[in-house]
């Protein structure tokens, strides 16, 4: 027993010590609210035992993954937030709230950016993975109901969609392990929609959901199951 703690020690401590990844963002202001998602999940991977990760977030209010794909200073993101010799590990995509929608976005055009932004990262990072973060419907109450959808549900289901079917494109593209699903979307929707995971406009996130968001990269990124893991939320801690 007491070799099978010795070795269950070892194994913590090279967890916790081992090499930081090195993950770049791009989003909107869906990831930028209350001090960003990109800080909600360092401190999370810092807080259970990893290596505080290097992110990179390349977040810019209202824009699509067009944007991301193909503006210059994105696109050269990629190569030149890096050191010589060093490669992504990942690449989080969060694109606009209603474009990957049926009703009022292009699925289509959505799902190619996805791809093109994965491609993008891969021929500087070949073994890189995408995570794509499913944004969310709007809130009860908001003025896209019911003249866009009869209710946040069916907007969520095309947003859903759209994000499952990128995660299959860039898979069919490079692997079964090249790609990823945060479902934040799905984790609001099991909240149903309520009014307090979201801003007063009923569209962006509360405090509330910047750290389901946190949450549900980290176990995106690290394959872990968050609720599995013990952080430390005291007073004290960075959480």
């Amino acid at each position: 027993m007491r070799s099978l703690v010795i070795v269950a020690s070892l194994l913590l401590a090279a967890a916790a010590s081992g090499q930081s990844k090195n993950i770049l963002m791009y989003g909107n202001s869906f990831s930028m609210g209350h001090g960003g998602v990109h800080q909600g999940l360092a401190r999370i991977a810092t807080a259970t035992g990893h290596a505080t990760p290097n992110v990179v977030a390349r977040f810019f209010g209202g824009q699509t993954l067009t944007f991301h794909a193909t503006d210059p200073a994105q696109v050269a993101a990629i190569t030149n937030s890096l050191g010589p010799n060093e490669s992504w590990d990942v690449v989080v995509i969060q694109g606009h709230s209603i474009e990957a929608t049926a009703t009022l976005g292009d699925p289509q055009l959505f799902r190619s950016r996805a791809v093109a932004i994965a491609t993008s990262v891969r021929n500087h990072s070949p073994g890189a993975a995408a995570v794509l973060f499913q944004t969310w419907a709007r809130a009860h109450g908001h003025g896209y109901y019911p003249g866009n959808w009869p209710g946040p549900l069916a907007m969520h289901d095309e947003v859903r969609v759209s994000y499952q079917a990128a995660v299959a494109d860039i898979r069919a593209a490079f692997g079964s392990g090249s790609a990823w699903l945060a479902r934040v979307g799905d984790c609001v929707a099991l909240q149903e929609f309520q009014p307090a995971y979201y801003a007063a406009d009923l569209y962006h996130q509360s405090a509330l959901t910047t750290l389901l968001t946190s949450m549900c990269l980290f176990s995106s990124i690290y394959r872990e199951r968050i609720c599995l893991l013990d952080p430390d939320l005291t007073a004290g801690s960075p959480l």
